[in-house]
């Protein structure tokens, strides 16, 4: 077997490191690094949840996140480790993230219940070929002015691997 197996990008070992819901130190601790959070921000516990996005209706997609988790805030995280990127990665993110916010409530909810939502994606392959960045932030903001609509929306982080240099 070649090295590349039993490497972290693997996405079966990945969820192995990760992904354990008795064991969720190293999950709590990437999550911090990442959003690079600190002080009062700290994430000091996280839950692992399902990464199954059921079926609401018949005809509904199925989808199954590589990690997906709950903070002692109520935020909720979509981890995804990608070797192979499709050309259409965003949109797919963008989905798995939009499932995870509309989750979160049901009939009849409030929706001042709804939590911030963080989709990040950890890619072996670059997909925004216009910047040189390793880890690009996008939310929902107005395209004049560039205001945030609202910080407690969905927050969507790209760590394009490829792009790392060790030097």
């Amino acid at each position: 077997m070649s090295k590349a197996f039993y490497n972290l990008t693997n996405d079966i070992i990945f969820k192995i490191v990760f992904a354990h819901p008795k064991k969720t130190d190293l999950l709590k601790c990437l999550l911090n690094a990442l959003l690079k959070l600190k002080g009062n921000d700290l994430i000091k516990n996280v839950t692992v949840l399902n990464p199954f996005n059921d079926k609401e209706f018949l005809d509904d997609k199925v989808s199954i996140v590589d990690i997906k988790a709950e903070d002692t805030n109520g935020f909720f995280y979509n981890i995804e480790m990608q070797i192979q990127v499709p050309a259409y990665w965003s949109k797919r993110a963008l989905y798995y993230a939009s499932k995870l916010y509309t989750s979160q409530l049901d009939r009849g909810s409030n929706y001042q219940k709804l939590k911030k939502t963080i989709s990040i994606s950890i890619l072996n392959q670059p997909i925004f070929k216009e910047t040189e960045e390793i880890h690009n932030i996008y939310t929902f903001c107005n395209k004049k002015t560039f205001k945030e609509l609202d910080s407690n929306l969905i927050e969507m982080h790209f760590i394009e691997l490829s792009k790392f240099n060790k030097d």
